[in-house]
């Protein structure tokens, strides 16, 4: 997946949204939807071997918005400071999150204070026990993939591309509007819009199995039990 062309087609698309961003314009989900069915494109090659973490960006349980950032965020190729600097855009390049590091794609959605008292609140509610991993990729590489026939499995497949999506949309807001929410107010949006995501997408999903883990998920999130689920008896 780390195919240079693919990633040239990319950036190809992205480099005009940031002339049309900072020319004032805010509606720009055009460009959104050219990265999502660019990866589409990706998975349907039959040239391209997909890996993991690649593979869970392009899930069909993800927001298709959420999985093209994840994926373009992986490749380095999201619009950053330290990234807008190496394509000839000047500007600040210190996190506008934390205002402490330059504003790399691993500082932003893996190392900055800000961020990471995200990701704890996200293990927490997953109650995942993770070690902090080098980077966001290494840490994506690790992430739970035994799950897959649990009910609330979808849980660790949809939250970590709404997480970034959604520090992303933070740090856009701070640097487009001037605005900032802090933490204790996004993560009830990040809280919701994973809530959302699932309880849409779970309709006629299958499952094998339902554990003590799933019966927690229920209490934590909140998820619609009667969802459309079907159980099926591997028996």
């Amino acid at each position: 997946m780390d195919d240079p062309v693919w990633i040239n087609k990319v950036e190809a698309l992205v480099g005009p949204f940031v002339a049309y961003i900072l020319e004032g314009q805010k509606e720009a989900e055009w460009i959104e939807w050219k990265i999502v069915n660019l990866g589409y494109e990706i998975l349907r090659s039959r040239e391209q071997n997909v890996d993991w973490p690649s593979a869970l960006c392009w899930h069909k349980m993800v927001l298709p918005k959420a999985g093209a950032f994840l994926w373009t965020a992986l490749h380095g190729h999201i619009l950053t400071g330290e990234r807008l600097k190496l394509i000839g855009i000047a500007g600040p390049s210190v996190c506008i999150l934390c205002k402490e590091n330059e504003e790399t794609t691993d500082h932003l959605l893996f190392w900055c204070s800000y961020t990471k008292r995200v990701w704890d609140w996200l293990l927490d509610k997953l109650q995942y026990g993770s070690v902090r991993s080098q980077s966001l990729k290494s840490f994506l590489l690790a992430w739970p993939t035994c799950y897959k026939k649990s009910k609330w499995s979808i849980l660790w497949v949809v939250s970590l591309a709404m997480l970034a999506w959604n520090i992303w949309k933070e740090r856009n807001r701070r640097v487009f509007n001037e605005e900032a929410l802090p933490f204790e107010l996004l993560i009830p949006k990040i809280k919701v819009a994973i809530e959302e995501v699932i309880n849409v997408k779970v309709v006629g999903r299958k499952y094998f199995t339902y554990s003590s883990w799933d019966k927690e998920m229920e209490r934590l999130w909140n998820l619609t039990k009667n969802s459309g689920y079907k159980f099926v008896d591997k028996k």
